[in-house]
């Protein structure tokens, strides 16, 4: 695109002359079966416009975008007043992760509301993690009450997979919810006085088709978060049959005493009830290997 410069405290005339003259304006006139005598009133929009597609002109990606509002630009309608919508680049990341209309609650960023279980290249992965996956595409084909327990060290791809189940039921129209047990831990302790905040976000992990307890064991726990929070949250799915799932670098053993704030037998057992309730509600599925973080 020639670039060109246009003088805006120019006459309204003047500077719809000079815009009359760009082919990109003659083309958009054309498309809009506008007449040049139209841009007396839109030329400061038009200019704008034009001054804009110059900036965008050869943009590679986001990762490239200088615009004020990151990927939107202007585009004119009609009567060539302006708005603002997401460039091409923007539009198809948003495309992609339509579907997080459907969580109502949501720890994950953009690159995870990507995760496909469908698009996996598993040309690099070990037999363990074929199987791995194997398991969640069956589970997704043929879903079942009871969900999965994905154990496992640090950085073996739990989340993962946990994520591509999410979103997989999102982008079927149904609703998720994928919470980060530790930030959930942190965020309802900064809430605890407001009621109306907790209880929704009780609520939303209740009500949800499919469930994720991401890094569960991990979070500083209080008796508070084991039996008012967590132990209700599991309870209702149970008792209803919705399915859970688990992620977690603690085997059950381990997590019992995780969720034990004491050795008093009182606090052991009500460890025992959330322990139950897990296996009910998730089949153990481990998964060895490496960190891929540090890959």
């Amino acid at each position: 695109m020639e670039k060109m410069n246009y003088d805006r405290s120019a006459s309204p005339l003047k500077l719809a002359e000079q815009l009359a003259r760009n082919p990109e304006v003659i083309r958009m006139l054309q498309e809009k079966g506008l007449k040049t005598e139209d841009l007396q009133f839109r030329g400061i929009e038009v200019s704008n416009w034009l001054s804009q597609k110059q900036i965008c002109q050869g943009c590679q990606g986001l990762q490239q975008c200088n615009r004020p509002m990151k990927g939107y630009g202007i585009e004119l309608s009609r009567d060539l007043s302006t708005v603002m919508k997401p460039c091409r680049y923007l539009a198809a990341r948003q495309q992609k992760t339509e579907h997080r209309k459907n969580y109502l609650l949501c720890d994950l960023n953009e690159k995870a509301l990507e995760h496909d279980i469908d698009k996996i290249d598993l040309s690099r992965e070990s037999e363990d993690y074929r199987q791995k996956v194997e398991i969640v595409r069956h589970w997704l084909s043929q879903p079942r009450k009871r969900g999965i327990y994905f154990h496992g060290p640090l950085g073996v791809g739990k989340s993962y997979l946990a994520a591509c189940m999410t979103n997989k039921y999102a982008r079927q129209g149904r609703k998720v919810a994928f919470v980060n047990m530790p930030r959930l831990a942190s965020d309802l302790r900064n809430n605890l006085r407001e009621y109306d905040y907790v209880n929704s976000r009780v609520s939303r992990m209740r009500r949800a088709d499919l469930l994720v307890l991401d890094d569960i064991g991990a979070e500083n726990i209080t008796d508070w978060i084991r039996d008012d929070i967590l132990f209700t949250v599991l309870d209702y799915r149970m008792e209803h049959e919705k399915p859970t799932v688990f992620t977690s670098n603690s085997s059950f053993e381990d997590l019992k005493r995780r969720m034990m704030s004491s050795s008093s037998s009182e606090d052991e057992t009500k460890a025992l009830r959330i322990i139950e309730r897990i296996r009910a509600l998730s089949e153990l599925v481990t998964i060895k290997g490496t960190s891929r973080r540090i890959l």
